[in-house]
């Protein structure tokens, strides 16, 4: 007898195009979660960056806006600006108030010399006080 090659029986599993399929497609989802996870990553980085610059810019406007009150304060100290008004005093103040504000939202020059030059300096600095602080948002 010739010799015979004997083989064992194996049990082969044959993929079908199904699997195949399948197995691309969550490969693909894979790195397509991947692509995406970085580029949220890289979008959170950016956010932070400009987070943090923005902060740093507030910061810097806060100071300056501070900066200006203590600068208010000190004319409000140095002219004891409103300390002893009257209540008849205070209300002709605000009407003064509000046509200057009329006047500078105008933008005409030439009135708004005539209307400073007609008043006393104490009333003058008040009023202009008065007007940068509401201006900046420090008093309503």
């Amino acid at each position: 007898m010739r010799d015979r090659i004997q083989v064992k029986p194996q049990i082969v599993k044959m993929i079908t195009a199904e699997e195949i399929k399948e197995k691309n497609d969550k490969f693909l989802e894979d790195i397509q979660d991947k692509q995406f996870k970085e580029s949220i990553q890289k979008n959170l980085k950016d956010i932070v960056r400009h987070n943090t610059e923005l902060v740093s810019l507030n910061n810097k406007i806060l100071n300056k806006i501070n900066s200006l009150d203590d600068t208010l304060l000190l004319f409000n100290k140095a002219f004891n600006v409103s300390s002893s008004n009257t209540e008849e005093e205070l209300k002709a103040n605000n009407a003064l108030l509000l046509e200057l504000i009329t006047i500078i939202d105008s933008k005409d020059d030439k009135k708004l010399a005539t209307f400073i030059g007609g008043m006393s300096g104490t009333i003058g600095v008040e009023l202009l006080i008065s007007y940068f602080k509401m201006k900046i948002g420090l008093t309503v």
